[in-house]
């Protein structure tokens, strides 16, 4: 069964929600997936519209697909939400400026909640994908812009670079990180944490096993975080 829907309208979202929660009863796994990107400077969009665009599909749809299923999830005490998010989360980069900052709500959001719903059996990840090769940047960048940039045109060909000169990973690694998060019990360790799809999951979840004497929580590792002097 598969429904489509435009998960920054409420209304088509909703009614997708109902068609799915119709046919299985439930909703026990949510992977926020969808994206788009802009590629360019903020100051040299005309239509501040194309900028926020990326910010609703990115943050917004996230959060009502989450809205719609976390109180029957809490209610039944059971199932997982992973968030697809991205490095740009917790890096800097000069023309992902609408991409970084819904990538970095949806982390520091994706925390909150998980603070929010701690006892209970609803767990809530955040997923760096890796370096996957797809079509996210394709017709996104300010074409205006990408004309008169040669540090645009320098940071476009870099990134196609990456994604087609043997730097790219195969989905199948973010694939099977989801599915270890949402089939494996003590998985739930790792919640609430900035996880990488190219970390050795195995490891993350012995340290994490360690409790308050990991280096997870004496270094606070894996969090968003600003380090002060």
């Amino acid at each position: 069964m598969s429904v489509s829907a435009d998960i920054t309208c409420l209304s088509q979202l909703g009614k997708a929600i109902a068609r799915i929660k119709e046919r299985f009863g439930s909703i026990d796994v949510l992977v926020n997936n969808a994206g788009i990107d802009r590629i360019g400077s903020l100051h040299c969009e005309h239509d501040f519209s194309v900028w926020w665009r990326v910010v609703e599909v990115n943050l917004k749809g996230s959060m009502a697909c989450i809205h719609h299923v976390l109180p029957q999830m809490i209610q039944n005490n059971r199932g997982v939400i992973i968030n697809i998010g991205s490095r740009n989360a917790i890096s800097t980069y000069r023309f992902m400026t609408a991409y970084s900052a819904a990538k970095t709500a949806l982390l520091r959001t994706s925390q909150c909640l998980q603070l929010n719903i701690k006892d209970t059996d609803v767990d809530i990840f955040f997923v760096q994908p890796s370096n996957v090769a797809t079509a996210l940047a394709d017709g996104t960048c300010n074409a205006a812009e990408l004309e008169e940039s040669p540090e645009l045109q320098a940071y476009m060909d870099h990134m196609r670079q990456s994604m087609t000169g043997g730097e790219s990973d195969s989905p199948q690694l973010v694939a099977n990180t989801c599915i270890f998060l949402a089939a494996h019990p003590e998985a739930r360790l790792l919640r609430g944490l900035y996880l990488d799809a190219k970390q050795d999951m195995g490891q993350l979840l012995a340290e994490a096993a360690k409790g308050d004497g990991s280096r997870i929580k004496l270094e606070r590792l894996q969090y968003l975080k600003a380090d002060l002097l």
